[in-house]
């Protein structure tokens, strides 16, 4: 007979502003809930209703997927702490849920037989993604159940990608509509002009790629901007 599929969660934060619920295997396999006292797990229970909470690390003993989910800053300590814990890390299942670091994060509880990977969910667009082990990335699969999982070679590179994608483009969309208003536009015929432009220069990047940044001198405009 197989294991059963059992999951621990080790959490800290508000949990209804958490992307957990967007986990609809979680529920079915969580068993317990490790936090930094019983009241803060017992509500992390009561927000997602499952799982029990619990007092120790060994209390997690016969869960074959540990889950973690806490800000950047606590990682470390909280992997040092399931380090140094009385629990056997051979065919156990680590994933670091919704994080800017990457598996390597939990390179302790690696070299000590763990399966690791990181986990995150993207809302624009609705997608999982993650990086890691294999086996800890087949392991997540029941977690996100029908939804899939996009693998990265590099999480960093992704998420920088993304950041080119948003924060870095805003700047340039406000001195497109603060150039077009300083030539007579209005502001809201500025805003949608921009919009226009960008968009046609987007789909003439999806149709041309790279080939763009040789034509007309944008390739050396680009390397100057």
């Amino acid at each position: 007979m197989e294991n059963p599929q059992r999951a621990a969660l080790v959490y800290a934060g508000p949990v209804r502003r958490s992307n957990l619920t967007e986990l609809k295997g979680l529920p079915g396999q969580l068993a317990y809930i490790k936090s930094s006292s019983i009241a803060t797990a017992s509500r992390a229970v009561t927000a997602l209703r499952a799982g029990k909470p619990v007092t120790n690390y060994e209390d997690l003993d016969d869960a074959n997927l540990i889950l973690i989910s806490v800000p950047e800053t606590a990682i470390a300590r909280i992997t040092g702490e399931l380090a140094s814990a009385n629990l056997s890390w051979r065919g156990r299942t680590v994933l670091l849920f919704d994080s800017l670091c990457d598996s390597s994060a939990l390179g302790v509880l690696g070299d000590r037989g763990a399966a690791i990977a990181s986990l995150n969910w993207s809302a624009h667009p609705q997608r999982f993604f993650g990086e890691g082990d294999s086996a800890a990335l087949k392991r997540a699969k029941s977690l996100t159940q029908d939804q899939h999982i996009l693998v990265l070679q590099s999480k960093t590179l992704y998420l920088r990608a993304e950041r080119a994608s948003r924060q870095d483009f805003y700047p340039v969309l406000a001195k497109s509509v603060e150039l077009f208003c300083e030539s007579g536009m209005d502001k809201a015929t500025a805003e949608k002009t921009a919009a226009l432009l960008f968009s046609e220069s987007i789909r003439a990047w999806l149709r041309a790629g790279r080939r763009l940044l040789r034509t007309r001198g944008v390739a050396r405009e680009a390397r100057t901007y």
